[in-house]
Order: C-alpha cells, then sequence, then structure tokens
C-alpha cells in the first residue's frame, strides 16, 4: 500500500477509531456497574436514594455527534423525615447532548425527555414538602459552579416530561405533559403544562406562559392559567368528603371553570385576575331537590409555593349569580393550605323560593313555602372536611319571606284547640299556618341558629319572639300570637282604639321539624287577668271615698 493512501486511511480511520472507542466506553458507561456508579453520584447530590434498572447508550446517535442517553426504570426516595415510598419514579430518563459542547463551559442538551414519571408530593412535620428539601440540597450542592454571571449553567433546548402522573394529597393529576424550550439557568423559556384530574376528560389544569431564570430558591414565571372542574368525575366520596349535600347529583355537563393571568413565582407566590364561572352548575342533595347556580364573577387568585407544597386562596368579587329562580350578589374569599379550607363571605339573596332552598340541603321537604329575602349576611367557616365546615358556621344575618306558609304546625288551630277544651297540655302540631311576611335576625354558631326578633303576620293574627333551630333540625320557640274575633273574645281580650277585641297567646314550640309540640300558656294568661283583676280591686279599695255632704 502506498504511503499517500495510508496517510489518508489512518487520518480518517483514526478519529473514527476514537468515536468507537469513546462510544464503546460509552456504552459500557450505561451498562452494569457503570450505572450503578452514575447513580451513587446522583444519590450523593441528591441526599435521596436513587436507584436505576439498567441504562443504554445510543451508539448511532454517537457517530452523529449526538450523544443519547437514558435511564431505565428510576427512582429516586425520599429524603430523611418522609416515608418510605419513592419520591419519584420514572419508566425512562433520557437526555440527547450536543457532542462539541461538552467540551465547553455551557453543555448544550438537545433534549431531555421523562417517560411516565410518578410523583408524589409529601409535607412533613414542619410543613416542608419532600420535592421541597430535594430541590434545596441539589442547588445548594451546584450553587458553587457559576451562575449565570460567570457563563456556566446548562442551556436545553427542550424539555418534555409525558404522561405523568403527580400526587397532592387527596388530590391526583393524571396525564401530565410538560414542555420546556429554550431552557437555561440565566434566561427565561416557554413553558406549556398540561394534566387532567380525577382520571376524567373534561376536569384539567392548563399553563401556557414563560418561566426562568431559574436559582435555586426561585422559578419567577407568567402566563395563563386555566382550570376546569367537572364535578361529575369527582369520586363520589369525595365530593362528600369535602362538599356533604352541596354535590350529590351533578349534571354530566356541570361546569365550574377558574381562567386568570399569573405572574410571580413557581417556588413563591403567583398572583393573578380573572373570572369564576358556572354552567349548567346544580347544588343539592338528589336529582329531584337541587338548586340551580349559573354565571360569572371576577376573580383574584394567590397561589403559593406551587411546585411544592401548594395553597391557595381563591377571592370571587361583585359577584351576581343566578340562584334558583332568584340571585346572589357579593363577595366570597377561600383559602386553603393543603389541609385546611377557611374562609368567609359576605353579600346578599333574593328571590329564591325557600321550598326549593330547603329541599336542596336539608330533609325538610315540603316544610315551608315562600319567597326567600336574605338583604344582608356575614359568614365564616373553618375545616378539613363537609362536617367540620358546617359546625364551624358563624355569622349573622336577616330573613324575609313573603306570602308562603309553614307546613310544620299550626299555631291558631293549636291555641283555639286548646281554647275550646280549656286543656295548656301538650298537643300535636297539625295542618299549617300560613304567612303575608315573615322576618327574622339570626346567628349562627355551634350548629345552632339563634332566631331573634322574629315576626309572622297573616290576615288573623300577628306573632313575635324568640328561639333556636340546629342543623340535627331541633326547634324552640317562644313566642306571642295576637288573635282577634271570637277567639280573642274567649279569651277575654280587651278592645283596641279601633274597637276590635285583641288578645296575646303566649306559646312554646318544641320538639324537632319532622314533628314539632305546640303549647299555648294559657294558663299564664289566666294569671296574668287574675293579677289584672286584683290589682283593679286593690286600686278600687285604696281610693278615697266620696261624700255627699250638704252645701252650707
Amino acid at each position: 500500500m502506498r504511503t499517500p493512501v495510508k496517510i489518508v486511511l489512518g487520518a480518517v480511520g483514526l478519529p473514527v477509531g476514537l468515536m468507537l472507542a469513546t462510544g464503546l466506553a460509552g456504552k459500557f458507561l450505561f451498562s452494569g456497574s457503570g450505572v450503578k456508579a452514575l447513580t451513587e453520584t446522583l444519590q450523593s447530590q441528591l441526599g435521596a436514594p436513587v436507584s436505576a434498572g439498567g441504562g443504554s447508550f445510543d451508539l448511532a446517535e454517537w457517530f452523529r455527534f449526538r450523544p443519547s442517553v437514558a435511564l431505565q426504570k428510576v427512582s429516586i426516595g425520599n429524603p430523611p423525615g418522609f416515608s418510605n415510598q419513592p419520591l419519584l419514579t420514572a419508566q425512562e430518563v433520557s437526555a440527547q447532548v450536543g457532542l462539541f459542547s461538552l467540551f465547553s463551559s455551557r453543555p448544550e442538551v438537545k433534549s431531555f425527555t421523562l417517560r411516565a414519571p410518578n410523583l408524589r408530593v409529601e409535607q412533613d412535620r414542619k410543613g416542608r414538602s419532600n420535592l421541597e428539601v430535594l430541590m434545596s440540597s441539589f442547588g445548594g450542592s451546584g450553587a458553587s459552579k457559576g451562575g449565570s454571571g460567570s457563563g456556566g449553567g446548562v442551556s436545553v433546548d427542550s424539555l418534555t416530561i409525558r404522561g405523568g402522573t403527580v400526587h397532592y394529597a387527596a388530590l391526583t393529576l393524571n396525564d401530565v405533559n410538560i414542555s420546556l424550550a429554550d431552557f437555561a439557568n440565566d434566561k427565561s423559556c416557554k413553558m406549556s403544562v398540561a394534566a387532567r384530574l380525577f382520571g376524567g376528560q373534561a376536569s384539567k389544569v392548563e399553563f401556557n406562559g414563560r418561566a426562568g431564570p431559574s436559582k435555586p430558591e426561585s422559578l419567577p414565571a407568567n402566563g395563563r392559567l386555566v382550570v376546569q372542574l367537572a364535578p361529575a368525575e369527582m369520586p363520589a366520596a369525595l365530593r362528600e368528603e369535602f362538599f356533604g349535600d352541596m354535590l350529590r347529583a351533578p349534571d354530566a355537563s356541570s361546569r365550574a371553570d377558574f381562567d386568570t393571568t399569573l405572574q410571580g413565582d413557581l417556588l413563591g407566590t403567583l398572583r393573578g385576575k380573572g373570572k369564576f364561572a358556572v354552567k349548567d352548575f346544580h347544588l343539592g342533595r338528589d336529582k329531584s331537590n337541587r338548586l340551580p347556580l349559573r354565571g360569572e364573577a371576577p376573580l383574584d387568585l394567590t397561589a403559593r409555593r406551587l411546585l411544592t407544597a401548594p395553597s391557595f386562596e381563591l377571592r370571587i368579587t361583585d359577584a351576581n349569580l343566578q340562584l334558583g329562580d332568584g340571585r346572589w350578589t357579593g363577595k366570597a374569599d377561600v383559602r386553603y393550605d393543603g389541609t385546611r379550607v377557611q374562609g368567609e363571605s359576605t353579600g346578599a339573596i333574593r328571590g329564591v323560593e325557600v321550598g326549593q332552598m330547603l329541599a336542596a340541603f336539608t330533609e325538610a321537604k315540603g316544610k315551608a313555602s315562600g319567597i326567600a329575602q336574605i338583604p344582608e349576611y356575614d359568614l365564616k367557616f373553618a375545616g378539613r372536611n363537609a362536617a367540620e365546615i358546617r359546625n364551624s358556621l358563624s355569622g349573622q344575618g336577616v330573613v324575609t319571606l313573603d306570602k308562603g306558609k309553614f307546613a310544620v304546625f299550626d299555631l291558631l288551630g293549636s291555641i283555639e284547640r286548646h281554647v275550646s277544651k280549656m286543656l295548656s297540655g301538650e298537643t300535636p302540631a297539625a295542618g299549617e299556618t300560613d304567612f303575608t311576611k315573615f322576618r327574622t335576625g339570626f346567628q349562627v354558631a355551634g350548629g345552632k341558629f339563634q332566631l331573634s326578633n322574629l315576626a309572622l303576620e297573616n290576615a288573623k293574627s300577628k306573632t313575635t319572639g324568640q328561639g333556636y333551630l340546629t342543623f340535627e333540625q331541633e326547634m324552640s320557640l317562644d313566642l306571642e300570637t295576637q288573635v282577634t274575633g271570637q277567639l280573642a273574645t274567649l279569651l277575654g281580650g280587651k278592645p283596641d282604639s279601633a274597637g276590635q277585641i285583641q288578645a296575646m297567646v303566649p306559646v312554646k314550640v318544641r320538639g324537632t321539624v319532622p314533628s314539632p309540640k305546640v303549647y299555648p300558656d294559657l294558663g299564664r294568661m289566666v294569671r296574668g287577668r287574675a293579677t289584672e283583676a286584683a290589682t283593679g280591686l286593690l286600686d278600687r279599695l285604696l281610693q278615697p271615698k266620696k261624700t255627699n255632704e250638704p252645701k252650707k
């Protein structure tokens, strides 16, 4: 072989041989003991157990100057202080790197992909999340390697997460897909996140915007967040635990949407404004007893520590939503810290049929009718589930009803039966009490509605009083009913300024809403009249007698 040919073959063969040798070395590095050594290095950097079921090195991509490596069945355990379950598992973790960038101070990763990762976020007793502790450990180990100002760091053309699952306490995000384009530590990148909730199709979370530049303790972000909830896709047990009787029978088309533009820090606080909308939404215990809720309202959203230990605050302001055949106007502020809900609401409810409202949330179906007006209310609540939230309810307000009836007891009928029998014992409450106007103030606390300044009026009587109702439908009312006509005459009533006979009858109502008892206190009336009579006789006896002495 001639010398020039040997030189050419040598010039070609040498780099090819070197590429082949280094490629084979790469394959060795990502198999067997090489994978073990790599996971041990990662484990020392993360401060948490790391394992992999195997690795691979794509020799063909190596000859295209795009080294491609992958680890299969990767598992990253929890840091100390958390459960023994792995923090992250992934079917495969792969990366493709620009060959010549490996010799620069800024390695260029063409693509980085996680396939089918499963992330389980936990909190310790101090309120820190396992992901937060792991990220701080990893960030701390790399903090001394130079920041954006030194020209160090890593450039990633695209980072992709496909088919992931994220567990946040009682909430699970399925089919998580994340895409980052033009990612680098010292600049912002395009960010797209999409995930489904409850394993359904209509419930989903989407974020599109920008994130970065990245630092160990900070990841700025801004973009549009859209959350769509379909109550029918929520597990029934989850609906009952957190919403009680409010969402027992949602339609498949029912939706609650949150659409906001957020700005802030994914590791700190994000804030934004947008709108809250409900469509084909129904509140209630079952399909035959529900209360429609529809419309849109302005929304302020605050999200904290979104990537590590998320908490949220939702503030609905200037709401004017359809509620049944009426309207709800007001505002609501709800905060969730990861374990507990806390909030308050003020406003007014007008034009709602009270029977529809009671049937939706209680077993008192058909017990009352009339158009309800709550011109003012102020309520607060807190708890870890629906039962705690209900029992914590506190506040006050005013309720008025027009042109309806209480099918709980027959107030006048009970008085008439007592009068006719001259009894003061217990009498079953039957029938119903019509009214043209009803009004009462209320205070709620400790599972009890305390009623004050109660006033009920119809064509035959006026009733005033006070009392209470409990969440378990117990009732205790102390009333005074003003009666007229023959009944008032039988009770020894007196004429008013217009000459109409009137009498005030003390009445006690005890028992439960399904089975109340009415006790007209006629004995008290008799004692009162006897006292009046005795007082009148004493006055007459004490008056000086007039004498008819002749004039002088």
